[in-house]
């Protein structure tokens, strides 16, 4: 009751703030961008539309680049955002969508002593909104972009850096069990990939055994933790920190094994826990763990390692039989389709690869033994020649890895939206 009270009270504020808004173009350069004016239906106008917004800029106080935008991954949080399931403080409107971003730096603060230089392609997290001609990004959140990889397709190496450190930090063997709840697509390629024995409870079941999933349960089928009862997993992962979860697994953990809460809003408190809170929690996971209980830990990502983790992490998703999965499961739209974009994901929410592309783009070129020749994911000619050099890219890669044949059609009846063109 009082959770909705308070849902109504900021969503109101929120509208009013955006009613409070003067559009005045005359000093401030505009740009285009996937904007986010109010709180409630994606197909509503006044909620979230294509519209010009003013063009950030870097300041000198603090260390920060301006991208300029070639791809942004748009999430489930993002979307929960817009329809007011999530909500958060102090959270401006009008603001532009999205999270994720890979592009071209094109300017810097002054000051700053950052390793980064105009030209450079990165990736990046950023809070000020990925969905647009340009954003500003914090030196700390970003990183190198992948010389083997599109920009689009660099996109979800964000998703899953921060399973990927997590598991890492587990120190687990090849072979461990991993239970993985409500799972998103680029979570099972990645935990599949490094050889563990991946367990997955979610609705698209037919996906998740694409996928490499080696056991699949369906939320209509029962209770997960029935279902899983007694199989012992060293890991339990669940993407969506739903409550109950942590007292559930219990019932499929072995003695001493880990249960990792994911979720953006479990993120996000940890974030504001004091740094003499982190470290009892700390003492009292290692405690848990030393008698032979559970223990319970959020999964946040660790900056200071990210840049490391990042490149251990390309090389993975830059094999031949990954980027045949991965092309399996990326949707990239133009902006000009945001409201379609924004639609497929609320019909699948487990999908991690969402891509909105800000500017056409060219796939790295390879040599005969594969080998990357330089990075030329640049923008690419505004017709159809960059997306067919693109298909002859991917038709390279099914051919690559085994059952190539089998691969290439898998491909082709899963095409990506591209821009520019319609899809099959």
């Amino acid at each position: 009751f009082f959770d909705t009270i308070f849902r109504s009270i900021i969503m109101r504020t929120q509208k009013l703030a955006v009613a409070n808004v003067t559009e005045t173009t005359d000093d401030v350069e505009m740009m285009e961008a996937v904007v986010q004016k109010g709180v409630g239906d994606i197909n509503d106008q006044d909620v979230v539309c294509v519209a010009q917004h003013p063009k950030p800029d870097v300041h000198d106080a603090n260390d920060e680049l301006l991208v300029q935008v070639f791809s942004a991954g748009i999430t489930t949080d993002d979307l929960a955002l817009i329809t007011g399931e999530r909500i958060v403080e102090k959270y401006p409107l009008p603001h532009p969508v999205g999270t994720m971003v890979s592009g071209l730096v094109v300017s810097k603060a002054t000051k700053s002593s950052s390793k980064f230089e105009v030209g450079d392609r990165i990736v990046a997290w950023t809070a000020e909104g990925a969905a647009a001609q340009y954003c500003r990004v914090s030196i700390k959140d970003t990183f190198k972009k992948p010389k083997g990889l599109t920009h689009s397709e660099s996109i979800p190496l964000l998703s899953c850096l921060i399973m990927y450190q997590s598991l890492k930090d587990l120190n687990l063997k090849s072979g461990s069990k991993i239970l993985i709840l409500r799972p998103k697509d680029v979570d099972i390629i990645v935990a599949t990939t490094l050889g563990y024995y991946v367990a997955c409870h979610g609705h698209n079941v037919e996906q998740m055994k694409l996928l490499g999933a080696d056991m699949v349960t369906n939320p209509e089928d029962g209770q997960w933790f029935e279902a899983f009862k007694g199989e012992d997993f060293d890991v339990v992962y669940d993407c969506q920190g739903e409550k109950d979860s942590f007292s559930n697994a219990k019932a499929v953990l072995k003695k001493g094994a880990t249960f990792i809460n994911a979720s953006a809003a479990a993120r996000a408190e940890a974030s504001h826990v004091s740094f003499v809170g982190k470290a009892l929690t700390g003492v009292a996971g290692i405690g848990r763990k030393a008698f032979g209980t559970h223990q319970y830990t959020v999964s946040t990502c660790r900056t200071a390692t990210a840049a490391a983790d990042l490149r251990k992490l390309c090389t993975v998703m830059e094999q031949p039989q990954v980027r045949c999965k991965l092309d399996q499961i990326m949707h990239v739209y133009p902006i000009d389709r945001c409201i379609d974009l924004l639609e497929d994901l609320q019909q699948h929410p487990e999908q991690s690869c969402t891509v909105l592309a800000m500017v056409k783009e060219q796939a790295p070129r390879v040599d005969d033994n594969f080998n990357f020749i330089d990075d030329s994911s640049s923008p690419g000619p505004s017709g159809s020649e960059g997306w067919e050099s693109d298909d002859q890219w991917r038709h390279q890669l099914s051919l690559a890895g085994p059952d190539g044949e089998q691969k290439k059609t898998k491909m082709r009846g899963k095409r990506i939206v591209q821009v520019g063109a319609v899809s099959n």
